[in-house]
């Protein structure tokens, strides 16, 4: 019979197999505890011991790493080395065998140094800088505190044009960026620098950059369709507004919202502005610049021109006149010339033929000035007679008919000696020596002023109410200037280009309220402009593409002043 073996030597052999079964892992611990990241971008290495159920540091286990907010701060799986994302707090777990241990972690930005966010590349005497200065709030890893709002002060920093700094110098950072949406430097030079402090965060210094003059005093406006333009007293001329048609005359088709150079360093003596085009005598010559899709240019082509181009003809010219397609001008001596656009003979020629060149107005009369309109032109003689051509579907010639077209000046219906004659789209307008104002030709709006909406005035009517020194017309509505300088206007006003406040059209002479007075007012089809004896322009209406010049594209229903 076979023996059993003791139970001694049983449970030995237990014991012998348990010896060689690898320990159990029973603790991770976590190093270093509880820490705090003060920059975006930071990092930390984390390490863990890895202990038995006996406290006893097993090695060579492998360890997973996990940040339980990952948004706060993200960790390497292997490596253990954690990366500040965003302010907050998180668990830092590291797991082996199914084990885990953990610590916290702590992001807190801390603010230490400013960074110019925007800074200016340049500017204008004057003028607000563009795109807005701004300057951001910093971490030690050059990351944004979105926390932030610390007083932050812009200052001058190298000064060579000896400018002071307009505007507001000092505001509150909100989330972590402060904006100085209103500063400017008053003079120009090259080598300026801003400075931006705040408490005893680092500051920070610009590039130099460079502020150009303003363009001062403007002596005279045009108005065109979508743009303006002014000769200052240096006669360098500005324009801003609609450049798609490169009516600015800056080399670019960008639209410009404030008033910028025309190119070329000329010295202008007159500007006027059409539809689309602008041109201006220089020393007797006439250049143009814009469209020229019609020959309104007088270069002899059909091609737009981006900067101021010689009109062919070396014509020495004493005015010039624009209208929407066409441009006319006086040359010494009184004749007339006009070119461009000639489809209902407004360019007085005997023809309805286009002409790209300048082409002289039939007749021998001789004029003291000339006014191109939507589609007509009118002209004035020496002794104030007053004679027009052209586009007569609305009576805008004047002569008492409503024949569609004459292709040669047309004496007007009245006898009348004007002081002033000015052709708008649809009608035209004229003052005497007294101080009455006439108009006639198109009037549904209201635009020849004497109380009615009759569709049409075939001769002068008085424009009613008021006694205006100057006058002017363009699109469906009329301005001018009483004896005492204070301005009026009447017709359509769906732009808010009467300066009233509204946009409602007016038959009678209405004031434009804010006690401001001009020297020179100017209409455009759906804007106004006016200069001030100072020089200062102020314009008012429709300001789709930035032609008002205050820097916007928000329409004005009064009086705005235009950006130096």
């Amino acid at each position: 019979m076979r023996r059993r073996p003791p139970l001694f030597a049983i449970m030995g052999l237990v014991l012998a197999c348990d010896s060689n079964a690898p320990p159990v892992v029973g603790s991770v611990e976590v190093t270093p505890a509880s820490q705090t990241l003060t920059a975006l971008g930071q990092t930390l290495a984390f390490s863990a011991v890895v202990k038995d159920q006996d406290g006893h540091v097993l090695s060579g286990r492998s360890i997973s790493w996990r940040a339980a907010a990952p948004n706060v701060a993200t960790i390497d799986a292997t490596t253990g080395l954690a990366t500040a994302v965003a302010n907050g707090l998180t668990q830092i777990i590291a797991t082996a065998d199914g084990i885990s241990g953990a610590t916290l972690l702590t992001v807190a930005q801390v603010s230490t140094r400013l960074t110019f966010l925007a800074p200016p590349q340049g500017g204008t005497a004057g003028r607000a800088f563009s795109p807005v200065v701004k300057v951001e709030i910093e971490d030690a890893g050059g990351a944004r505190v979105a926390t932030a709002s610390d007083m932050v002060t812009v200052m001058i920093g190298m000064n060579p044009g000896g400018a002071s700094l307009a505007g507001t110098p000092t505001v509150a950072a909100a989330s972590g960026v402060a904006t100085f949406s209103g500063i400017s430097l008053d003079k120009a030079a090259a080598g300026y620098t801003l400075v931006a402090t705040s408490g005893m965060l680092t500051g920070s210094t610009t590039a130099p950059f460079t502020i150009v003059p303003s363009h001062g005093p403007f002596s005279q406006l045009a108005l065109g369709f979508f743009h303006s333009c002014g000769i200052n007293g240096s006669g360098a001329v500005y324009c801003w507004g609609a450049n798609t048609s490169d009516q600015l005359g800056d080399g670019t088709t960008i639209s410009r919202p404030h008033p910028e150079p025309v190119s070329g360093g000329h010295v202008f003596t007159a500007i006027v502005a059409g539809s689309n085009h602008t041109c201006g005598i220089v020393a007797g010559a006439m250049y143009c610049w814009g469209s020229n899709s019609f020959g309104q240019l007088g270069d002899g082509s059909k091609t737009d021109r981006s900067s101021p181009t010689l009109v062919a003809g070396n014509h020495t010219f004493i005015a010039v006149t624009a209208g929407f397609y066409h441009t006319c001008g006086l040359v010494s001596g009184g004749a007339a010339y006009c070119w461009g656009y000639n489809s209902k003979g407004q360019l007085g020629d005997g023809s309805v033929t286009d002409h790209s060149i300048p082409t002289a107005v039939m007749g021998s009369l001789t004029f003291s000035a000339v006014s191109a309109g939507g589609s007509h032109s009118c002209g004035m003689t020496g002794t104030g007679a007053a004679y027009c051509w052209g586009d007569n579907s609305s009576g805008q010639l004047g002569d008492g008919t409503s024949v569609p077209e004459q292709d040669s000046p047309e004496l007007i219906a009245d006898t009348i000696n004007f002081a002033s004659l000015v052709a708008g789209e649809f009608h035209s307008c004229g003052t005497i020596a007294a101080g009455t104002a006439y108009c006639w030709g198109g009037n549904s709006t209201g635009a020849v002023g004497d109380g009615t909406n009759m569709n049409s005035r075939l001769s002068p009517a008085v424009v009613s109410g008021v006694t205006l020194g100057s006058v002017t017309a363009a699109g469906m509505h009329s301005c001018g200037l009483d004896l005492s300088h204070a301005p009026y206007c009447w017709g359509y006003n769906a732009f808010g280009q009467l300066g009233d406040g509204t946009q409602t059209d007016r038959p009678n002479a209405t004031p434009v309220p804010g006690g401001l007075s001009f020297n020179t007012i100017t209409a455009g089809p759906t804007h106004t402009c006016a200069l001030t004896a100072a020089g200062a322009a102020y314009c008012w209406g429709d300001n789709l593409t930035g032609q008002l010049g205050d820097g916007t594209t928000v329409s004005r229903f009064a009086p705005t002043a235009v950006e130096p």
